[in-house]
């Protein structure tokens, strides 16, 4: 019966799961924090790894290599960040169910799309992304040297199905970030109440769009810090500059909608205050103020309220987001560029 129920929904909804939806459906089955679930998962992976280095003497006994460790994890980290994602945009689509202008069914529409792929589009963008993957180790094996793939050892092998793997689930969760950032703009854009003093619908949205870009450049930075001799491979610097970018477009982009929409409620407000404004200065000339003091006095309390409101109005910013997240995001980016320049220089022209 519940399997008939859940089939109707996906037919009126238009698509069923994709591939990484179900896995994070067996995830949340288990009944354990997902977190835990994926931390499971890739202990597992990491230590049939380690041990195989071990015996096939890739590695002398006991030593581990920090980039088996981040490329052990990136394919898990892509899935758990998807899970993450959609965890936390349900949560908040729920909390602010009130300021979201849609009917009941139209609200349980945008929460399954907000959290679900469909699943043609999910299996071309892993597809897409494997195959470049793939492309780039054939041509340029080189550039992976460091990472310890191909055929010549089990271990290696094994780290090559799991380099594909990752490069599989890098085409979902950029797919997903596109789905995901779309449709919540198109939302915040369309169906979204504006309070000009209640903007937290509005920051919450600001919110996903920062975890998802912070997201993306949690795994670059990690690879950046396990890559030997950085600057020398073109493929690493190419997917972190790529990534950088990626990141500041996930940010901004959906929130161009909103941002139009408070620059609109703003000049709205304005000029309705700036009516009223008008009305009690035009009365205000009609009070004869030796004979109806109190009336004017009224009038006069009325006009500070009013000019108060159009200061407060006119100091709220436009962009709907806090600056304690553009601070946060432009920190991640700018920091760790200046970081690896100052390397570069320093190796250039003090460690020759």
């Amino acid at each position: 019966m519940a399997k008939s129920k859940n089939t109707n929904k996906e037919t009126r909804l238009h698509y069923g799961p994709s591939w990484i939806d179900r896995i994070t459906a067996l995830v949340n089955k288990t009944k354990i924090p997902f977190v835990i679930v994926y931390i499971l998962v890739w202990l597992v992976f990491f230590i049939a790894l380690i041990l195989l280095r071990w015996q096939d003497g890739t590695f002398p006994v006991g030593h581990i290599n920090k980039t088996d460790v981040v490329m052990s994890l990136t394919g898990i980290f892509f899935v758990a960040l998807v899970h993450y994602l959609d965890n936390w945009s349900i949560k908040k689509l729920n909390i602010f169910r009130e300021s979201i202008l849609v009917s009941g069914e139209e609200f349980d529409e945008l929460a399954y799309k907000l959290s679900s792929l469909p699943p043609h589009p999910t299996l071309t963008a892993s597809l897409i992304s494997f195959g470049f993957g793939a492309i780039t180790f054939i041509i340029t094996p080189s550039s992976y040297g460091f990472i310890h793939i191909g055929f010549d050892s089990p271990s290696d092998v094994l780290q090559l199905v799991n380099f594909l793997f990752s490069w599989f689930t890098f085409g979902a969760l950029s797919y997903h970030v596109f789905h995901q950032l779309k449709l919540g703009g198109t939302a915040t854009a369309n169906y979204i109440r504006i309070n000009l003093f209640n903007l937290s619908p509005v920051y919450t949205f600001a919110g996903l769009t920062m975890r998802s870009a912070m997201g993306w450049l949690i795994m670059a930075y990690a690879w950046a810090l396990t890559t030997p001799n950085l600057f020398q491979n073109v493929v690493i610097i190419g997917t972190i500059g790529f990534m950088q970018v990626v990141a500041v477009l996930t940010f901004i982009l959906p929130l161009l909608g909103a941002h139009d929409k408070i620059v609109e409620k703003k000049a709205q407000s304005l000029q309705e205050i700036s009516t009223r404004m008008e009305s009690v200065v035009d009365d205000m000339s009609k009070v004869n103020e030796d004979y109806d003091k109190d009336r004017l006095a009224k009038l006069r309390d009325i006009l500070s309220t009013l000019s108060m409101a159009e200061e407060r109005i006119k100091k709220i910013p436009a962009w709907p987001w806090k600056p304690s997240a553009v601070n946060s995001l432009a920190t991640a980016i700018l920091l760790p560029n200046a970081v690896w320049v100052f390397q570069l220089v320093v190796e250039q022209f003090f460690l020759k």
